[in-house]
């Protein structure tokens, strides 16, 4: 989406998508194109009201009706010369809002950081001060038990869970001394505003890490 020459489309709703997808096909009948479409209000939803809700599979099958329109009209033509591919950047589960998972009520456990930490709440990146990784440890087992498990960040690294290549310079930058782990729904919120997420994505959860992938010729 950010590639120099990119041509983008808005569009605010699934007819307006559906017809901006139609109305590319045909202007670019007779040439090769590539059209990468992201169609954010599954994961949006997900997020205000949880992955499992009853909204978000109505959702869902807004969308595969739109699809099946598309390709049932692709598939009347003669030849086959568009490769459709659909996947997921990301799965989610679903969060229970709770206080005990906010940092703004654990001053004790951020005293020992150099600054809040980045990434994401399922996935959380800590700058921790110097000669205080142990302190840090202790006052997870104490706090949450078993809930988040602690790792430095050059394992991490190591491990290849942010890739198989080395890392460039700015991701070694970002990632802090240590990278901490929730188990089971388990999350952090340290944003200075009213959470109010029940679904969330970072970790490495099967729901969260694996995805769908289809591939059709139309």
């Amino acid at each position: 989406m950010l590639l120099k020459d990119v041509q983008t489309q808005p569009y605010r709703s699934l007819d307006e998508l559906w017809t901006l997808v139609r109305d590319i096909q045909t202007s670019y009948q007779h040439s090769k194109t590539y059209t990468y479409i992201y169609w954010g209000e599954l994961d949006t939803l997900s997020h205000q009201v949880g992955p499992g809700d009853r909204q978000v599979r109505e959702k869902w099958d807004d969308f595969v009706r739109g699809l099946e329109v598309f390709v049932r009209s692709r598939q009347g033509r003669a030849g086959r010369d568009t490769m459709l591919l659909l996947s997921a950047d990301h799965g989610q589960i679903p969060t229970e809002i709770q206080e005990d998972y906010d940092l703004r009520n654990h001053p004790d456990l951020v005293s020992h950081l150099v600054m809040l930490p980045s990434g994401e709440g399922r996935l959380p990146f800590l700058f921790v001060k110097p000669g205080h990784v142990g302190k840090v440890a202790a006052s997870l087992a104490r706090k949450w038990g078993d809930q988040f498990q602690m790792a430095p960040a050059e394992k991490v690294l190591a491990a290849g869970l942010l890739g198989s290549r080395p890392p460039c310079a700015e991701t070694v930058e970002r990632l802090g001394r240590q990278v901490v782990f929730p188990r089971g729904n388990a999350y952090w919120w340290w944003v200075n505003k009213e959470n109010r997420l029940h679904g969330r994505h970072g970790g490495l959860s099967r729901e969260e890490m694996l995805v769908p992938f289809f591939a059709l010729e139309i």
